[in-house]
């Protein structure tokens, strides 16, 4: 049984579930933390999260969040009533937030304030399946990164192998396309920015953390979980820009 696109939104993935784990068994990495989740889903990530955490930024694409936010608000007894989880459209897509007052998930100025200030956690989970989407999401990822005070980033995926006609083999070419990704902020650490200047990147600021979690292939939890840690370097929005586009 197959997913449509535009509902895998909809539904829980195994991804999440590790997720949540993780956040269960290391509450002290998040207490007093202000999180974005990227691709919120359903609303289970950051449920578990309103339940250690400061405050939660649940984003997604509009025909998502009014099920996320029936969700959030009906498990609002596990998280408190003194905590808050607020539900905003984020579309990586685009390259602006939504603001517009007829949208009822546009983003305040409040909101703006502290997803530019306050944050110092993103998450994500099983946000990985098709590589335009992909390639967005480290769009917004760079943009997110690189502004504010310091934030770490977690990632749970899970890594699907399916046989394709066109290789004739069993492959994960959406989990081999998310870590040429990573590769790439690598290179993009160890390599100069000739776009800016001829330092290196590290020394240009002091480096944000990047941490990634992947869910190896398979659907048991139980599965032996890769982690990748890179510093992440901050440069200046357009300089980014720039060497994204030109593939540096």
């Amino acid at each position: 049984m197959s997913t449509r696109l535009q509902d895998v939104g909809l539904q829980v993935w195994n991804a999440a579930l590790l997720l949540c784990d993780f956040i269960c068994c290391h509450g002290d990495k998040f207490k007093d933390a202000t999180v974005l989740e990227l691709g919120g889903g359903l609303g289970l990530s950051s449920i578990v999260m309103a339940m250690v955490a400061k405050a939660v930024y649940c984003t997604d694409i509009r025909h998502v969040l009014e099920c996320c936010e029936r969700n959030i608000i009906a498990n609002k007894g596990l998280y408190g009533t003194f905590k808050s989880i607020v539900v905003r459209e984020l579309n990586w897509l685009q390259e602006t937030l939504n603001t517009d007052h007829q949208n009822p998930f546009h983003w305040r100025k409040r909101d703006i304030d502290t997803l530019q200030d306050s944050v110092n956690v993103i998450m994500a989970a099983d946000v990985i399946y098709e590589n335009d989407l992909t390639d967005a999401f480290f769009r917004t990822i760079y943009h997110i990164m690189t502004t504010g005070k310091s934030k770490m980033l977690y990632v749970s995926i899970e890594k699907r192998v399916n046989f394709t006609i066109v290789d004739l083999d069993a492959t994960a070419e959406a989990y081999d396309h998310f870590k040429e990704c990573l590769e790439f902020l690598l290179h993009l650490q160890q390599k100069r920015c000739y776009h800016c200047s001829t330092r290196d990147l590290g020394s240009m600021v002091a480096p944000k953390t990047l941490m990634s979690l992947y869910l190896g292939q398979g659907c048991n939890l139980d599965t032996d979980v890769e982690r990748t840690v890179i510093q992440f370097p901050q440069l200046y929005r357009f300089c980014m820009g720039s060497c994204l586009s030109s593939g540096v």
